[in-house]
């Protein structure tokens, strides 16, 4: 009966047919009366159809289920196929798994690593970001590493949904890894639209990992609109080269960027300790001034960008440092710890505030201190000190 049911939603699933809501309940009432009956297979392929077809079960039948898989030890020798059905359900129903089968699945990871495919790995990666859900050093290692075993064999599209997986789990590889995805980003570079380009700039950057400075210099060259290597690609060896086909048009150049784009690649740039060209860097921090000029500058942004100035040692003029600094003080979503790196970058950056512009920071951070962690509140006090504030600390 299992399998019966399992293949007719298969089949209505294939075939991309909305079977209709009473026809869903009928099914799902017949997998809660047959629940003993489910082995890890049928298991994967209900949750897996359920899935595409955009119909949640109840969430009763969906734990109890996953809870049987994983007493089932997640099938055996499918539990790869089945482990990455059952996550990528979940994360398309937006449904947290149950903790028995987190636990099976992160003592699986590892003995199964050997038999992970692309797709299982795509999927895997995908879901725990998606869902938000960190598994143990050990499962998370199993799975990096077979990500990297297979590099050769990513496209496009895997290489950027890892990179951001990564970044959103914020697990960094271990470096024969990361050399491995390097060489897939490498081999990869001339397939990535510009977004996906700063996707994994971006991922590189939040994980802290240079992939090479010829690599960073291939994924940001078509935002250089002048300086060394702008518009250039990567030859096959690795290094820059002239190219007399590169079409001058598709160079989107700083000023095709937006301040949020800017702001990521100044922060990758500084987190991946990359020295990008002056002109280039200069040029992008003054696109990060023209949006906050003009109250276009996210305050996610606005944090990216002075931090990854400040990692980088930028020199920005007074005027400057005042549009940033007043466009941070005027942002009512701006958190409390967003606003301590913030001053602590204006800080760094050799900032001379105007009385007024100081008092705002004093009066934005003294709101922030209490929710602040004590390290936190430490150095929110030493940057406004750097500021030139001279009042005594209040007790935290």
């Amino acid at each position: 009966r299992a399998q019966e049911l399992t293949n007719a939603l298969l089949g209505v699933a294939h075939m991309e047919h909305d079977p209709g809501r009473a026809w869903m309940d009928a099914a799902f009432q017949a997998a809660t009366h047959n629940l003993q009956s489910f082995q890890g297979q049928e298991t994967s392929n209900l949750l897996w159809a359920c899935a595409r077809l955009g119909h949640a079960p109840p969430a009763e039948v969906t734990d109890a289920l996953l809870d049987q898989c994983a007493a089932q030890n997640l099938g055996g020798m499918a539990s790869a196929l089945n482990l990455s059905q059952c996550l990528w359900a979940c994360a398309k129903l937006g449904r947290q798994p149950p903790a028995s089968f987190v636990a099976a699945a992160e003592a699986e990871i590892p003995r199964c690593a050997a038999r992970l495919n692309p797709e299982n790995v795509d999927c895997i990666l995908w879901a725990l970001a998606t869902l938000g859900l960190h598994l143990s050093d050990d499962a998370m290692s199993a799975l990096v590493s077979s990500a990297a075993r297979l590099s050769d064999r990513m496209d496009a599209e895997m290489l950027v949904k890892t990179h951001w997986a990564l970044a959103r789990l914020r697990h960094r590889p271990a470096a024969g890894d990361m050399q491995a995805l390097a060489g897939a980003a490498r081999r990869l570079v001339d397939d990535l639209p510009a977004e996906d380009r700063l996707t994994v700039m971006h991922a590189w950057g939040v994980l802290r990992c240079n992939p090479g400075d010829d690599v960073i210099r291939a994924y940001t060259s078509e935002f250089r609109s002048t300086g060394a290597g702008a518009g250039r690609p990567l030859s096959a060896s690795g290094d820059d080269e002239e190219d007399e086909d590169v079409d001058e048009e598709e160079v989107i150049g700083e000023g095709g960027l937006d301040g949020d784009q800017c702001a990521k690649l100044l922060c990758a740039y500084g987190r991946c300790r990359h020295t990008p060209p002056p002109e280039h860097a200069a040029a992008l921090a003054n696109r990060l001034v023209e949006e906050a000029e003009k109250d276009a500058l996210h305050p996610s942004a606005a944090v990216l960008g002075l931090w990854g100035a400040s990692l980088l040692g930028l020199k920005m003029s007074t005027r400057q440092l005042d549009v940033l600094a007043r466009d941070a003080t005027a942002q009512n979503k701006l958190s409390p710890r967003s606003l301590a790196k913030i001053v602590w970058a204006l800080a760094a950056l050799g900032y001379d505030p105007t009385a007024t512009d100081l008092f705002a920071l004093k009066e934005r951070a003294a709101a922030a201190m209490p929710v602040l962690m004590a390290k936190d509140q430490q150095a929110l006090k030493e940057a406004l000190t750097r500021l030139g504030d001279t009042s005594p600390a209040a007790p935290a």
